[in-house]
Protein backbone atom coordinates (compact mmCIF):
# COMPACT_ATOMS: atom_id res chain seq x y z
CA UNK A 1 0.00 0.00 0.00
CA UNK A 2 1.26 3.45 -0.94
CA UNK A 3 -0.16 6.41 0.97
CA UNK A 4 0.63 9.98 1.99
CA UNK A 5 2.84 10.19 5.06
CA UNK A 6 1.89 12.36 8.04
CA UNK A 7 3.68 13.65 11.15
CA UNK A 8 2.32 10.62 13.01
CA UNK A 9 4.58 8.46 10.82
CA UNK A 10 7.74 10.39 11.71
CA UNK A 11 9.33 7.90 14.11
CA UNK A 12 8.87 5.05 11.64
CA UNK A 13 10.09 7.17 8.71
CA UNK A 14 13.24 8.38 10.46
CA UNK A 15 14.11 4.89 11.68
CA UNK A 16 13.77 3.64 8.09
CA UNK A 17 15.97 6.43 6.68
CA UNK A 18 18.59 6.02 9.43
CA UNK A 19 19.34 2.53 8.12
CA UNK A 20 21.13 4.13 5.15
CA UNK A 21 21.59 7.61 6.57
CA UNK A 22 24.51 8.74 4.41
CA UNK A 23 22.51 8.04 1.25
CA UNK A 24 19.37 9.76 2.53
CA UNK A 25 20.61 13.33 3.04
CA UNK A 26 17.93 14.68 0.69
CA UNK A 27 15.02 12.85 2.30
CA UNK A 28 16.05 13.60 5.87
CA UNK A 29 16.54 17.29 5.10
CA UNK A 30 13.20 17.55 3.27
CA UNK A 31 11.41 16.28 6.37
CA UNK A 32 13.46 18.25 8.91
CA UNK A 33 13.06 21.48 6.92
CA UNK A 34 9.47 21.22 5.66
CA UNK A 35 7.67 18.44 7.52
CA UNK A 36 5.16 16.29 5.67
CA UNK A 37 3.07 18.76 3.72
CA UNK A 38 2.89 22.38 2.69
CA UNK A 39 3.54 24.46 -0.40
CA UNK A 40 5.49 22.49 -3.00
CA UNK A 41 5.84 19.47 -0.69
CA UNK A 42 4.67 15.84 -0.72
CA UNK A 43 5.82 12.71 1.14
CA UNK A 44 4.59 9.21 0.32
CA UNK A 45 5.46 5.83 1.78
CA UNK A 46 4.91 2.21 0.83
CA UNK A 47 3.95 -0.27 3.52
CA UNK A 48 4.11 -4.04 3.17
CA UNK A 49 2.65 -6.12 6.00
CA UNK A 50 2.76 -3.00 8.16
CA UNK A 51 6.45 -2.34 7.45
CA UNK A 52 7.72 0.77 5.64
CA UNK A 53 9.68 -0.28 2.53
CA UNK A 54 9.91 2.84 0.32
CA UNK A 55 9.63 6.64 0.46
CA UNK A 56 9.19 9.31 -2.21
CA UNK A 57 9.61 13.00 -1.41
CA UNK A 58 8.70 16.02 -3.52
CA UNK A 59 10.35 19.33 -2.63
CA UNK A 60 9.09 21.84 -5.19
CA UNK A 61 10.57 20.56 -8.48
CA UNK A 62 12.96 18.04 -6.87
CA UNK A 63 11.91 14.46 -6.13
CA UNK A 64 13.93 11.85 -4.26
CA UNK A 65 13.14 8.15 -3.90
CA UNK A 66 14.52 5.46 -1.62
CA UNK A 67 13.49 1.85 -1.13
CA UNK A 68 14.74 -1.19 0.73
CA UNK A 69 13.35 -3.53 -1.93
CA UNK A 70 15.26 -4.31 -5.12
CA UNK A 71 12.21 -4.29 -7.41
CA UNK A 72 10.22 -1.10 -8.02
CA UNK A 73 6.45 -1.23 -7.54
CA UNK A 74 4.90 0.16 -10.80
CA UNK A 75 2.43 2.20 -8.71
CA UNK A 76 5.30 4.58 -7.91
CA UNK A 77 5.72 5.46 -11.57
CA UNK A 78 2.17 6.75 -11.94
CA UNK A 79 2.38 8.72 -8.70
CA UNK A 80 5.69 10.44 -9.47
CA UNK A 81 4.82 11.11 -13.13
CA UNK A 82 1.86 13.15 -11.87
CA UNK A 83 4.18 15.49 -9.95
CA UNK A 84 5.38 18.74 -11.51
CA UNK A 85 9.10 18.02 -11.14
CA UNK A 86 12.27 18.53 -13.16
CA UNK A 87 14.59 16.25 -11.14
CA UNK A 88 14.28 12.70 -9.85
CA UNK A 89 17.12 11.27 -7.74
CA UNK A 90 17.70 7.81 -6.33
CA UNK A 91 20.29 5.12 -5.87
CA UNK A 92 21.37 4.07 -9.36
CA UNK A 93 19.93 0.56 -9.40
CA UNK A 94 16.55 1.94 -8.41
CA UNK A 95 16.67 4.87 -10.82
CA UNK A 96 17.34 2.55 -13.76
CA UNK A 97 13.88 1.09 -13.14
CA UNK A 98 12.29 4.55 -13.48
CA UNK A 99 14.29 5.44 -16.57
CA UNK A 100 12.09 3.78 -19.26
CA UNK A 101 9.16 5.95 -18.11
CA UNK A 102 11.00 9.30 -18.06
CA UNK A 103 12.51 10.48 -21.33
CA UNK A 104 14.95 12.68 -19.43
CA UNK A 105 18.70 13.06 -19.26
CA UNK A 106 20.33 10.52 -16.92
CA UNK A 107 23.36 11.54 -14.88
CA UNK A 108 25.28 8.66 -13.29
CA UNK A 109 27.36 9.61 -10.27
CA UNK A 110 29.39 8.36 -7.34
CA UNK A 111 27.94 9.27 -3.94
CA UNK A 112 30.56 10.02 -1.27
CA UNK A 113 30.73 11.32 2.30
CA UNK A 114 33.51 12.60 4.55
CA UNK A 115 34.02 12.99 8.27
CA UNK A 116 37.84 12.94 8.25
CA UNK A 117 38.77 16.31 6.76
CA UNK A 118 41.94 17.97 8.00
CA UNK A 119 42.29 21.66 7.31
CA UNK A 120 45.31 22.94 5.42
CA UNK A 121 46.49 25.89 7.58
CA UNK A 122 47.90 27.60 4.49
CA UNK A 123 44.40 28.16 3.06
CA UNK A 124 43.59 31.87 2.78
CA UNK A 125 39.89 32.63 3.32
CA UNK A 126 40.19 36.42 3.08
CA UNK A 127 38.36 36.65 -0.24
CA UNK A 128 35.60 34.18 0.58
CA UNK A 129 32.14 35.70 1.03
CA UNK A 130 29.04 34.00 2.43
CA UNK A 131 25.78 34.56 0.58
CA UNK A 132 23.24 36.51 2.64
CA UNK A 133 20.88 38.35 0.27
CA UNK A 134 18.60 37.54 -2.68
CA UNK A 135 20.67 39.95 -4.78
CA UNK A 136 23.79 37.87 -4.15
CA UNK A 137 21.84 34.69 -4.89
CA UNK A 138 20.75 36.16 -8.22
CA UNK A 139 24.34 37.03 -9.13
CA UNK A 140 25.46 33.50 -8.31
CA UNK A 141 22.63 32.05 -10.38
CA UNK A 142 23.66 34.16 -13.38
CA UNK A 143 27.27 33.08 -12.90
CA UNK A 144 26.29 29.40 -12.77
CA UNK A 145 24.27 29.86 -15.95
CA UNK A 146 27.59 30.42 -17.74
CA UNK A 147 29.10 27.11 -16.55
CA UNK A 148 28.17 24.59 -19.24
CA UNK A 149 28.79 21.57 -17.00
CA UNK A 150 26.03 22.68 -14.61
CA UNK A 151 23.07 21.88 -16.83
CA UNK A 152 21.03 21.06 -13.73
CA UNK A 153 21.16 24.77 -12.85
CA UNK A 154 20.54 25.91 -16.41
CA UNK A 155 17.17 24.15 -16.58
CA UNK A 156 15.93 26.03 -13.50
CA UNK A 157 14.26 29.40 -13.48
CA UNK A 158 15.81 32.43 -11.82
CA UNK A 159 13.01 32.51 -9.26
CA UNK A 160 13.32 28.83 -8.38
CA UNK A 161 17.09 28.89 -7.95
CA UNK A 162 17.19 32.07 -5.90
CA UNK A 163 14.54 30.60 -3.60
CA UNK A 164 16.58 27.39 -3.36
CA UNK A 165 19.77 29.24 -2.39
CA UNK A 166 18.02 31.50 0.09
CA UNK A 167 16.27 28.59 1.78
CA UNK A 168 19.63 26.79 2.07
CA UNK A 169 21.19 29.72 3.92
CA UNK A 170 21.69 30.16 7.65
CA UNK A 171 20.38 27.19 9.62
CA UNK A 172 19.87 25.13 6.46
CA UNK A 173 23.16 25.66 4.62
CA UNK A 174 25.88 27.99 3.37
CA UNK A 175 26.79 29.29 -0.08
CA UNK A 176 30.22 30.84 -0.53
CA UNK A 177 31.66 32.77 -3.45
CA UNK A 178 34.67 34.75 -4.60
CA UNK A 179 34.59 37.88 -6.75
CA UNK A 180 37.08 39.55 -9.06
CA UNK A 181 36.48 43.07 -10.29
CA UNK A 182 32.90 42.95 -8.97
CA UNK A 183 31.90 39.74 -10.76
CA UNK A 184 31.47 36.25 -9.32
CA UNK A 185 34.27 33.95 -10.48
CA UNK A 186 33.65 30.94 -8.21
CA UNK A 187 30.96 29.56 -5.91
CA UNK A 188 30.04 26.48 -3.93
CA UNK A 189 27.03 25.58 -1.80
CA UNK A 190 26.44 23.41 1.24
CA UNK A 191 22.73 22.65 1.20
CA UNK A 192 20.13 20.43 2.84
CA UNK A 193 21.76 20.85 6.23
CA UNK A 194 20.16 18.53 8.76
CA UNK A 195 20.96 17.71 12.37
CA UNK A 196 24.23 15.96 11.47
CA UNK A 197 24.73 16.05 7.68
CA UNK A 198 25.04 18.47 4.76
CA UNK A 199 25.41 18.15 0.98
CA UNK A 200 27.93 20.10 -1.14
CA UNK A 201 26.68 21.03 -4.62
CA UNK A 202 27.29 23.56 -7.37
CA UNK A 203 31.07 23.84 -7.06
CA UNK A 204 32.02 26.03 -10.03
CA UNK A 205 34.91 28.19 -11.19
CA UNK A 206 35.01 30.58 -14.13
CA UNK A 207 37.13 28.93 -16.88
CA UNK A 208 39.47 31.95 -16.88
CA UNK A 209 40.31 31.36 -13.21
CA UNK A 210 40.68 27.58 -13.11
CA UNK A 211 43.93 25.96 -11.93
CA UNK A 212 44.55 28.87 -9.59
CA UNK A 213 43.27 27.16 -6.42
CA UNK A 214 40.05 29.19 -6.23
CA UNK A 215 37.75 26.17 -6.08
CA UNK A 216 40.04 24.51 -3.56
CA UNK A 217 39.71 27.48 -1.22
CA UNK A 218 35.89 27.31 -1.35
CA UNK A 219 35.89 23.54 -0.76
CA UNK A 220 38.25 23.93 2.19
CA UNK A 221 36.10 26.70 3.64
CA UNK A 222 32.92 24.58 3.56
CA UNK A 223 34.67 21.41 4.74
CA UNK A 224 36.31 23.31 7.58
CA UNK A 225 33.02 24.94 8.59
CA UNK A 226 30.97 21.74 8.65
CA UNK A 227 33.40 19.06 9.82
CA UNK A 228 35.50 21.09 12.25
CA UNK A 229 33.08 23.73 13.58
CA UNK A 230 29.65 22.14 13.17
CA UNK A 231 30.78 18.52 13.56
CA UNK A 232 28.69 17.29 10.63
CA UNK A 233 29.16 14.70 7.93
CA UNK A 234 29.63 16.22 4.47
CA UNK A 235 28.35 14.40 1.38
CA UNK A 236 28.51 15.05 -2.34
CA UNK A 237 28.21 13.28 -5.68
CA UNK A 238 30.38 13.52 -8.76
CA UNK A 239 30.39 12.11 -12.28
CA UNK A 240 33.98 12.83 -13.32
CA UNK A 241 36.41 10.01 -12.39
CA UNK A 242 39.23 12.56 -12.51
CA UNK A 243 37.72 14.18 -9.40
CA UNK A 244 38.05 11.05 -7.31
CA UNK A 245 41.64 11.63 -6.16
CA UNK A 246 40.77 15.23 -5.29
CA UNK A 247 37.88 14.17 -3.07
CA UNK A 248 39.98 11.49 -1.41
CA UNK A 249 42.18 14.33 -0.18
CA UNK A 250 39.16 15.68 1.69
CA UNK A 251 38.47 12.32 3.32
CA UNK A 252 35.54 11.33 1.10
CA UNK A 253 34.65 7.66 0.81
CA UNK A 254 32.21 6.14 -1.65
CA UNK A 255 28.76 5.14 -0.42
CA UNK A 256 27.46 3.80 -3.70
CA UNK A 257 26.22 4.79 -7.13
CA UNK A 258 23.74 7.66 -7.35
CA UNK A 259 21.68 8.90 -10.26
CA UNK A 260 19.59 11.85 -11.29
CA UNK A 261 17.03 12.15 -14.09
CA UNK A 262 16.86 15.73 -15.34
CA UNK A 263 14.06 17.16 -17.47
CA UNK A 264 16.04 19.07 -20.08
CA UNK A 265 13.28 20.46 -22.31
CA UNK A 266 11.47 22.58 -19.71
Amino acid sequence: MIRALTPEDNDVVMAFLEFDKELNVYLIADIEHFGYNGKGQARYGQFEHGKLTAIASKNYRYATFYQSNTVLDPAWIDLIQAWDIAFLSAEMQTLEQFRPYFDWHLDRMIYSCSEDFERDPSMDYRYVKELSTPEEALRIYRFLQTIKELYSVQVQSEEDYVRYLMHNTGAYGTTVFIEHEERVIASASAVLESSDQVMIVGVAVDPDFRRHGVGKVLMHYLMDLYTQHKNKRVCLYYDDPRAEKLYWQYGFKSHGRWGMLVKMDD
